[in-house]
């Protein structure tokens, strides 16, 4: 991402009230760097809202970010927008690195997912 291509607003991040995957999301987007504000969706405020696709969010889901014109959804492509954007190495720093942070990735979903059960 060259410094041309950088948006100079804050970046928006919407997501429920509680913390869930968005939390690492927050993290990355503190370590990378990059400003933002944060819209909390309650019960049916997100159903109206994704109804009408008033974001212009081409796979209107929760967490979202909208950098400037970019419009991203899932947790994961987020992480790894920011860490592009504002700090690479936190992807790893070669190419065996970068496999094991997306397994790290995985595994926390796992147990994510096994506490959730």
């Amino acid at each position: 991402f060259s410094s041309s291509m950088q948006p100079t607003q804050k970046a928006q991040l919407g997501y429920w009230t509680f913390q869930g995957p968005s939390q690492i999301v927050r993290l990355v987007l503190e370590l990378a760097h990059i400003p933002y504000e944060e819209t909390n969706y309650m019960g049916d405020q997100w159903a109206k809202v994704k109804s009408q696709n008033n974001l212009g969010l081409p796979f209107p889901n929760l967490p979202y970010l909208i950098d400037g014109s970019r419009k991203i959804t899932e947790a994961l492509a987020i992480v790894r927008y920011a860490a592009l954007k504002g700090r690479s190495e936190l992807l790893g720093a070669n190419e065996y690195d970068q496999v094991e942070v997306t397994t790290l990735y995985g595994v926390i979903g796992d147990i994510r997912a096994e506490g959730a059960v």
